[in-house]
């Protein structure tokens, strides 16, 4: 998000209930990025939100190399327009 230069984002999901369970991450990053655009990196940022959520260190250790594996293939699906 940052990185793209966008000064604002929006979005639509078709609940509310549970959204946080689906998309706790990226709307916890949103809010982070949205005031503090140059601070913490996504691995430390994504570590820091797993140890919040309750994993240990060695399963947010594990999430961190996931979301780093998995993170910019998202983004640039679903940021692609292709859809």
């Amino acid at each position: 998000m940052v990185d793209r230069g966008y000064s604002h984002l929006c979005g639509m999901m078709g609940w509310h209930y549970g959204i946080e369970a689906v998309c706790g991450l990226n709307i916890a990053a949103l809010a982070e990025w949205s005031w503090n655009p140059n601070g913490r990196s996504i691995e430390q940022f994504a570590f820091a939100w797993a140890l919040r959520e309750g994993m240990s260190e060695a399963e947010a250790a594990a999430f961190v190399e996931w979301h780093s594996m998995v993170g910019p293939i998202e983004w640039d699906v679903f940021d692609s327009g292709e859809i």
